[in-house]
């Protein structure tokens, strides 16, 4: 490994990342391209109609930054040292702490500058915020391999993780080789590798869990819960709402992350921001059908669960088949 990918390495890892990865930026593969239009006809993306747009920039990402020649992927931990208490309503655990896209892109910005002032170029940032297929680079930089539940596992880091790309004009040969920041011996514990158990596929409340390691966002109570606005009207939609953890659910879903057994050893984010925020772990479904607009803005500062909107959080802790 050159000792410029190294340095490159090292300046990300101060971001919080606990993996890093580059390949060259360069056009979806076509197997990959031609999985992801037919996942948008079968309409399992439900109503994100975002993902439908800027289908040319998606599959060529060099087109969001000119003269792109590598990407650079990263992976952070969110897995928490403790679970909310599900009995008092579900909140996917991503959200205990701030919102990730803030976070993270305050972190990145630092390390992309510490890059140019030694490196020099050009750098974008992307946190879900453009049209990029982050799972497919991910794998094709040799940062993890894809799951049954649609996520990435990091070896010795499980699935709990958001990933994060930098596309840069530096030349960056393929990095295929991960950088830990958690300790040997806890990546030594974890069990490697998904193994296809399906504890994730029959975790799924209304089976959203496809074949190929895609969602059908149409029976996803995490899509209906955050992103999908309005009651619930097909019977897919009432259909995943109407089991247990649908009628139990506050704000999304992680439930196929929470049975993967590779994460089971994995050790809490090292991040202060992700970790759980009292207000977030002690929050009632009574909480909520008290709250103002102003109690709304207050209570969701700078956390993810301002996304699902002060609507969306009181339908989904009163909805009744």
């Amino acid at each position: 490994m050159s000792k410029v990918r190294e340095e490159i390495a090292c300046i990300l890892k101060k971001s919080g990342a606990i993996a890093v990865a580059a390949t060259h930026a360069e056009e979806v593969e076509e197997r990959a391209w031609k999985e992801y239009l037919d996942w948008l006809s079968d309409g399992m993306h439900a109503s994100m109609t975002y993902m439908e747009n800027h289908l040319h920039i998606r599959k060529d990402p060099r087109l969001l930054l000119e003269g792109a020649k590598s990407i650079i992927t990263l992976a952070f931990n969110f897995h928490p040292a403790e679970y909310r208490d599900n009995a008092d309503g579900m909140i996917a655990c991503y959200a205990y702490g701030e919102d990730y896209h803030d976070l993270l892109r305050r972190e990145l910005n630092n390390s992309v500058q510490a890059l140019k002032e030694k490196f020099g170029g050009e750098y974008r940032i992307c946190i879900d915020s453009a049209p990029i297929m982050e799972r497919y680079w991910a794998v094709k930089s040799g940062l993890g391999r894809r799951c049954a539940n649609g996520s990435v596992e990091v070896e010795g880091f499980g699935n709990m993780l958001f990933l994060a790309e930098i596309l840069t004009t530096l030349d960056i040969s393929s990095v295929t080789e991960e950088y830990y920041i958690g300790h040997p011996e806890d990546k030594d514990n974890c069990q490697k590798g998904c193994d296809n158990c399906n504890a994730c596929t029959r975790s799924c409340p209304a089976g959203a869990l496809l074949p190929s390691g895609m969602v059908n966002s149409r029976k996803c109570i995490s899509y209906l819960t955050i992103e999908h606005r309005g009651d619930w009207i097909s019977e897919e939609e009432r259909e995943a709402m109407n089991t247990r953890p649908g009628r139990n659910t506050i704000f999304g879903c992680d439930l196929c992350l929470r049975t993967c057994h590779l994460n089971r050893a994995t050790p809490p984010t090292d991040l202060e921001g992700l970790k759980p925020k009292e207000k977030i772990m002690q929050l009632s479904p009574q909480d909520i059908r008290e709250m103002t607009q102003e109690d709304f803005s207050r209570t969701f500062k700078g956390s993810p669960i301002k996304r699902a909107k002060l609507a969306g959080l009181k339908r989904n802790i009163g909805y009744k088949a």
